[in-house]
């Protein structure tokens, strides 16, 4: 009788060994799963973060006068030969013009110049995005003056 209930006792030991060992596993496996979910909420987080003041233009109505200080602002690190990763396109009735740094700050400010863009003016803006969702270009339309 003696040894029954030594088997039984190292039966019972196994059993619960075997059940804590694959609880053990699954909450493993769940923190894995919760770590990788947690590290895509935040790099999406992290990226809406970072493109917050580009992507506040998209369908946004803005002055001329914002569109120089986001010039002003994005591209005034990168001089003459060097290129932002983001570029700033506007359009107006003389034409379309990119801006990838700082070189035309002077000629947008100039009223003569066809790079003019008028501080009262207002712009329709949209962001344009690549295959990968990162912003390429923040586009500004001038908005035709109707006649009162």
């Amino acid at each position: 009788m003696e040894n029954a209930l030594k088997g039984l006792l190292m039966a019972s030991g196994i059993i619960i060994t075997c059940v804590i060992i694959s609880i053990g596993f699954y909450t493993a496996r769940e923190a894995k799963q919760s770590a990788s979910q947690t590290a895509v909420y935040l790099s999406r987080f992290n990226q809406e973060l970072s493109e917050e003041g580009l992507t506040r233009y998209d369908g946004m109505e803005v002055a001329g006068s914002d569109i120089i200080n986001l010039i002003r602002r994005e591209l005034g690190s990168y001089g003459q030969g060097e290129s932002s990763e983001v570029s700033v396109i506007v359009i107006t009735g003389k034409g379309e013009y990119t801006y990838r740094n700082i070189e035309y700050l002077e000629q947008i400010r100039s009223y003569g110049n066809d790079r003019y863009i008028n501080p009262t003016a207002v712009f329709t803006g949209s962001v344009i995005r690549d295959g990968n969702d990162v912003i390429t270009c923040v586009s500004f339309r001038q908005k035709q003056r109707t006649g009162n």
